[in-house]
């Protein structure tokens, strides 16, 4: 299958192929819409772990749980694990 601009660049960045990295709003933007997606698990706990953090998008529990919440309904380990944290 044919992969879009952001999901193509959340597998550069996941492999460190990346020459250069975009700006803030554009890595956010388009680990956003690789996620969106919902094929990239990956990007969805990326994304969960970025609103935990604040990390080029704006602070939000409910969005990081709803993000992780999807990355761990495909089955993530990792996802499943820190949604588990979420509940406590």
């Amino acid at each position: 299958p044919r992969l879009s601009q952001p999901s193509r660049w959340h597998k550069d960045m996941r492999g460190g192929n990346l020459r250069e990295i975009p700006d803030d709003g554009i890595a956010a933007s388009f680990l956003c819409m690789a996620a969106d997606e919902g094929d990239i698990p990956q990007a969805q706990l990326n994304l969960a772990i970025w609103y935990i953090q604040g990390r080029h998008v704006p602070r939000s529990l409910p969005l990081a749980w709803y993000w992780m919440r999807k990355a761990s309904e495909h089955g993530l380990a990792e996802a499943q694990y820190n949604l588990g944290l979420l509940y406590q």
